[in-house]
């Protein structure tokens, strides 16, 4: 069940946001599951299920949320009815609530689906549903803090919340596959609280610190995120944020030897990876492009891009060529940039090409002209 600040943040790209901001949680992991007062109940049929009025003890509940004008939520309705029907046979009922219109929702199940059937036929095997007052939604999204659909509830056998997450992943094995364990009863759900609530915490983390590093407020960001380093338990999470604080620190110019000991021991563990040690180098680069003084840190991503760039698969030569033409530059070398240069232009075809050129033809620029300038104060030939 583990997952760092950036995999949450991968997955957040795949939500839809909503309206909604972050709201003081009232409920969440561990709380009694608020009743279900939905409007329509769209697909109440044999096969779906009756409406659900209260949760019934022994049954396994996924309260999920969507809209029609939602991508990664049609995207979902193929997995959520492949779900349902694995475990229709063990008390599992999925419950889909828009807060839209009835109109809308029902012409949006006449088009066309995956596969040429209608949605209609795609979300038959569970139970579709809207809510257009929005009740259940804020019982739930808005109560909880969530911004972004679809998100999925799972209210276990005792009628509270187990989990809280993307309906792609409450099955998936990387996820441990939750949703097996809840109706196994082999799911520790205090376990998950704490890390939930740790996550959350992260995401709140992060807006704050990027609020703060777009007005320039770096000092501000890294001691914030300091604090939260010494509050955290999870050791994934503090190196992450260990990671987050030394970046902030170099982007800034707060270049000290801790900084340069943690890059210094970055390099080390990236070494014949060759994407990240250009990576790395573009890292540094853009520090010295900031105004950062990074010490030996320039040299050190110049060898490793030179150490790296010969020998790296042939997608990633130009571009490491590259990077290490952006270094010598910033250090002062163009003649160094201008070799680096023209070899990744010699590497790359098309409008890569071109844009490779552009750059070389800039660092030559300076240096023509400065060959110009010195044959024309050179003594003339008697």
């Amino acid at each position: 069940m583990k997952r760092t600040l950036l995999a949450t943040a991968l997955l957040a790209g795949s939500m839809i946001l909503c309206p909604a901001a972050f709201a003081a949680e009232t409920f969440g992991i561990g709380s009694a599951a608020p009743a279900l007062d939905i409007e329509h109940w769209v697909t109440p049929s044999e096969k779906a299920g009756e409406p659900v009025t209260k949760f019934a003890g022994g049954t396994v509940y996924v309260v999920e949320f969507w809209a029609t004008w939602c991508g990664p939520c049609i995207s979902s309705m193929p997995h959520l009815a492949e779900v349902q029907e694995k475990y229709r046979d063990k008390n599992v009922r999925i419950v889909s609530i828009s807060n839209e219109d009835l109109k809308t929702v029902d012409a949006f199940l006449q088009q066309e689906g995956p596969g040429g059937k209608k949605f209609a036929d795609i979300t038959s095997a569970y139970s579709l549903t809207t809510d257009p007052d929005g009740s259940v939604y804020e019982a739930y999204m808005d109560a909880s803090g969530q911004q972004g659909i679809p998100t999925a509830f799972i209210v276990g056998k005792d009628g509270f919340v187990e989990w809280v997450g993307h309906p792609m992943s409450m099955d998936e094995a990387e996820e441990g596959d939750v949703l097996g364990k809840i109706v196994a009863g082999k799911w520790d759900r205090e376990a998950f609280k704490q890390e939930y609530e740790e996550q959350n915490r992260m995401q709140m983390l992060m807006q704050q610190v990027g609020q703060l590093a777009q007005t320039n407020r770096m000092a501000e960001a890294v001691k914030l995120v300091q604090e939260e380093l010494g509050k955290t338990k999870s050791p994934e999470i503090k190196e992450q944020l260990v990671m987050l604080v030394q970046n902030l620190k170099l982007s800034a110019g707060m270049v000290d030897d801790e900084v340069k000991a943690y890059f210094k021991g970055q390099l080390d563990s990236i070494k014949g990876n060759p994407l990240e040690v250009g990576r790395f180098g573009y890292l540094i680069y853009s520090a010295i492009q900031s105004g950062a003084d990074v010490g030996d840190l320039s040299a050190d991503a110049i060898k490793a891009l030179e150490d790296n760039a010969g020998d790296a698969p042939e997608q990633y030569k130009a571009f490491l060529f590259n990077q290490l033409a952006q270094l010598h530059e910033v250090t002062g070398n163009v003649d160094k940039a201008i070799v680096a240069q023209q070899q990744a232009v010699d590497l790359t075809e098309g409008q890569a090409k071109k844009r490779m050129l552009l750059y070389l033809e800039e660092l030559k620029g300076p240096a023509e002209k400065t060959d110009a300038a010195e044959k024309t104060d050179a003594p003339a030939e008697k």
